[in-house]
Order: structure tokens, then sequence, then C-alpha cells
């Protein structure tokens, strides 16, 4: 009897935003990956006919590669899919001794999952992943501390810190005939699940695995038969928790926009994971059509559910009330800018008023002292001369009425 758990974890290792396998020089991209790292298992590029195998996956375009480690003291196989957007999700599988399926079990299984990937990942995967943005070419991987969209991954992991681990959940992988033996221990794995009927059926041999929500059964009449199930699974994993991630980071966004009042934060936020959620979404629809049709059907059927559709509507949700608090916010400053450009503008007029009434009583004055700046005029300016007889102080009241009744006419034509 095997025991699996699945944590999606959160690696540091993103590409470029629209990097993929039509990317100019991607090929050449994965090759260099392998040879930066011979133990990694890189996924597999095809330049071929589609669908020579119906029996098989096309291909897998979203895993970038996988890399392994045994642990022979604990009797476990530890195995992690690296993803392209900051998420991996790690296997390990125990080979448990009948003494060891007590209550404890489950205890057992999330502290040393807890233990081996924070250990594995500080002393062998995250130098890796350190690593090859600075050895590949083209250069599609972004360094450690630079990544877009998701900000949190862009402090870089060292000493003693712990790796997130989003959850952890756990297989219990049997042989048709040890069933019998384990019956009180499915019922139980079962119990607090959406489905605890299903322990029942696989009990009496009417069905072969339960797949609803964290703790799952696989029984196989032959080795690896269901192997596809296990790999459907890890997919799910991954599809689902890209977009959890992408929630969290979105919330936070919100938060930048409502909270803060420089919302500069809060944009590039916005920006970045808007991009990567979009891209998330359609590389999931792309990658369904390499699968083989049941695995496809299982993924389907597992997300669906886990409610993965209210999940990413949820998504649209945040992404349109991130993107209207940020445009009220961008409207409300564009209306204050455009009010202080009229009351500058506005002031500028008045002051004109003024300026106008001086230069009329300074000219007038001139022009009634001095005939020769009327000395081609027929007869003298009445206006000039009337302007010239007015006291200096009845001059600026008068541009004060003025100015107050044009302010007055300004604020109701404002105001309607």
């Amino acid at each position: 009897m095997q025991l699996i758990t699945l944590t999606p974890i959160r690696s540091h290792l993103n590409l470029k935003v629209g990097v993929n396998e039509q990317s100019m020089g991607y090929k050449a991209f994965l090759d260099n990956l392998s040879q930066a790292a011979p133990l990694i298992r890189v996924q597999q590029f095809r330049n071929d006919k589609a669908y020579e195998k119906i029996n098989e996956d096309d291909r897998n375009t979203l895993c970038l590669f996988r890399l392994s480690q045994d642990y022979p003291d604990l009797q476990a196989q530890l195995d992690v899919q690296v993803y392209s957007n900051c998420m991996s999700i790690v296997s390990i599988c125990f080979e448990l001794d009948e003494a060891d399926y007590d209550t404890q079990l489950d205890a057992y299984l999330h502290a040393t999952t807890t233990e081996l990937i924070d250990s594995f990942y500080r002393d062998t995967l995250y130098p890796l992943l350190n690593r090859l943005p600075g050895t590949v070419a083209p250069a599609y991987l972004e360094p450690v501390g630079k990544f877009t969209g998701f900000t949190d991954m862009n402090i870089p992991f060292a000493g003693k810190a712990e790796v997130e681990q989003l959850w952890s959940s756990s297989f219990l992988r049997l042989d048709r005939h040890e069933v019998g033996t384990y019956q009180a221990k499915i019922t139980e794995w079962l119990s607090d699940t959406p489905r605890p009927e299903d322990a029942a059926e696989i009990i009496r041999g009417e069905k072969n695995h339960a797949l609803s929500w964290l703790h799952y059964v696989l029984v196989e009449e032959h080795a690896h038969e269901l192997e596809h199930m296990l790999e459907a699974m890890c997919l799910a994993q991954y599809v689902y928790a890209v977009q959890d991630v992408c929630n969290t980071h979105l919330y936070r966004a919100i938060s930048d926009a409502y909270l803060e009042n420089n919302t500069h934060n809060a944009e590039q936020t916005l920006d970045g994971i808007r991009a990567i959620t979009r891209m998330h979404s359609c590389s999931y629809q792309e990658s369904l059509k390499y699968l083989k049709r049941d695995k496809k059907q299982l993924l389907e059927q597992i997300l669906s559910g886990w409610d993965f559709d209210k999940l990413t509507e949820n998504s649209q949700r945040l992404l349109e009330t991130c993107g209207g608090r940020l445009k009220d916010i961008h409207t409300s400053r564009s209306e204050k800018s455009t009010f202080y450009t009229d009351l500058i503008l506005v002031g500028i007029g008045f002051i004109s008023l003024f300026d106008l009434a001086v230069s009329l009583s300074q000219y007038s004055r001139a022009y009634t002292s001095n005939a020769t700046l009327g000395y081609r005029d027929v007869e003298p300016s009445s206006f000039l001369i009337e302007i010239a007889s007015w006291e200096t102080d009845n001059l600026l009241l008068l541009s004060c009425v003025t100015i107050l009744s044009l302010l007055g006419g300004y604020w109701y034509a404002k105001s309607r």
C-alpha cells in the first residue's frame, strides 16, 4: 500500500509574460535548459505531426520540467513538477508498513511532507531556480527578485526560510487484493470528503477510485494502470492553485486600491496579475486538447467538483472590482485636476481684468495730457476722456464688481 501526498508550492521560477511554444527560439530555450541542469526532465517540444498515438498525451504544454529525489530512510520518493508561473506541484510517495497505519497517519503525512519539501526546496530546488535565469538563453526566465505580477515572490528566498506550501492532499493507493484488509481505513479515509459513500462502493468493487476532495483513493488491478488519474490530479491541483494565487493577489490589489493613498502599487499588481490570470486561462484551455480523452474528461470532472468555474468567475469579478476602483480614483483625480485648472484660468482672467482697468486708466490719462497721442484723430476720444475723469478707486471697484459678477455666472454654470 502506498500513500502519496500532492502539495502545490510557490516556487521561484517565472517565464516572461507571453512566452509560449510559438515564441522564437523556444526549442533552443528548452535544449539549453536541459544542458544547464542535466538532472531535470524537460517537457517534450513537439514539431512533428500531432496525435500520432491517441492512447497517450500528445504533449504537456504546462509543466516546464520535473526533478526527483529519493529518501531511503523514510521509504519515500519526491517528485516535483515545476511550472512556469511561480508554481510547482510536489508529489511524495511513501511506502509505509502496516504498523504505521494508526490514527496519527494523516498528521504524520502532513508533518513529514512539510519537512521534506522545506529541506528539498532550500537545499536543491531553489539554488537551481536561482541559477537558471543567468545561464539559459534566450533570456525567457525572469531573474529571481524581478518577477512580473507575483510581487510577493520578488523577495529572494534565503536562510532558514520555509517555502510557501498552499495545502497537501493525500492518495491512498491500493492493489485490489488489499481492499479487504483495509476496509476500515478506506472508510475512515473518505469519511470527511464530499462523497463518503465512495468508500462502500470501492469495498464492494463497484468503482476503483475516489477523487473528490483532499483525501483520495486509487485501487489498481495491475501496477500503474491508474497512473493517468494521478497525473490528472496533479494537473488539476496546478490549475486550481494558480487561479487561487491570482485571486489572492487581486484581493491584495483591491486592498491597496481602497486603503492606500498611492495607487501605484495597486496598478502595478493589477497590470501584472491581470495578464497572468488571462494567460493562465488560455494556457489551460490550450493544454486540454493535447491530453488523452479519458484524462481530459477526468481533469474537467475533478475541477468541476471543486467549483473551478466559480473560482474563475470570481477572478473576473475581482478584476472588475479592482479596475473599477482604480478607474474611479483616476476619474476623481482628473476631476480635481480639471477643477484646479479652471480655478487657475479664472484667476488669470480676473487678474487680466484688473490689469485692463489699470492700463485703461494709465493710457486714458496719458492720452488727455499728451495731444500727440491723438493727433491723427478728427476729434479727441470721448471714451478715453471719460475714463480719465474717473477716480482710480472707482475704476478698480468697477473691476471688482465685474469680476464678482463673472464669478457668480461661472459658479452657476458649473453647478448645472
